[in-house]
C-alpha cells in the first residue's frame, strides 16, 4: 500500500477552510485493492475538502472511463463514468466508519483518502453497462443471434397428470 501514500492528506497544518486536491487513477490504483471490480480505467477525481473545527466535508467529484463488456452484446467498450459524492468525518475517542459518516480519532494528523475513493469510483460503476451509454452501436451479428432465440410461448392445453391429481384432491375438500 505504499503506492497508496500519494493519496493521504495532512490535516495539521491545514486551515478551517475549503481546499482542492487532484488525483488521477489508473490500473495500478485499482490493483492495490483485492477484488477489484474496476480492474481498467483512467479516472480524474477532484476532491473538495471543507475542514472545519468539528469536522471534514469531502466532496468528491469523479469523472473517467473504465473498461467494460456490454451486457446485451459483449462488445469491448469504454464505459464513461461520471458521479459526485460526499462523504463526513467527525473527531470522536476512537475510529469508527458508518454508512455516510467516519469518526476519526481525536489528534489525527492525516488521513488517507484512497479507500473512499476507490469506493466512490465502485459505486459509480453501474450494475448493467450497454453500448450506447459508451457512443458505440451494440453489435448487429450478436443482436440478430438474440432476435433469433425467441422463447416458445407456453402451450396451455398440455396435460399434466400430477396437476390432475392435485386438482382432485383440492376439490375433495
Amino acid at each position: 500500500m505504499e503506492k497508496l501514500r500519494a493519496f493521504s492528506i495532512p490535516l495539521l497544518g491545514l486551515k478551517d477552510d475549503i481546499h482542492h486536491f487532484d488525483f488521477q487513477l489508473d490500473e495500478n490504483f485499482f490493483s492495490q485493492f483485492e477484488n477489484s471490480p474496476v480492474s481498467e480505467g483512467l479516472f480524474h477525481v477532484k476532491l473538495a475538502l471543507d475542514k472545519r473545527p468539528n469536522l471534514l466535508v469531502m466532496d468528491f467529484m469523479i469523472s473517467g472511463t473504465t473498461a467494460a463488456k456490454c451486457d446485451r452484446c459483449l462488445s469491448a467498450i469504454n464505459y464513461p463514468i461520471e458521479d459526485e459524492q460526499q462523504l463526513i468525518f467527525k473527531y470522536a475517542s476512537s475510529y469508527k466508519e458508518e454508512a455516510e459518516v467516519v469518526y476519526l480519532a481525536s489528534g489525527t494528523t492525516e488521513i488517507n483518502v484512497a479507500k473512499y475513493i476507490f469506493e466512490c469510483v465502485c459505486l459509480a460503476v453501474p450494475m448493467l453497462k450497454y453500448c450506447e451509454a459508451s457512443d458505440q452501436d451494440c453489435s448487429d451479428e450478436m443482436l440478430k443471434y438474440l432476435d433469433q432465440q425467441e422463447v416458445p410461448a407456453a402451450e396451455e392445453s398440455t396435460e399434466n397428470p400430477l396437476w390432475d391429481e392435485l386438482k382432485k384432491f383440492n376439490h375433495k375438500n
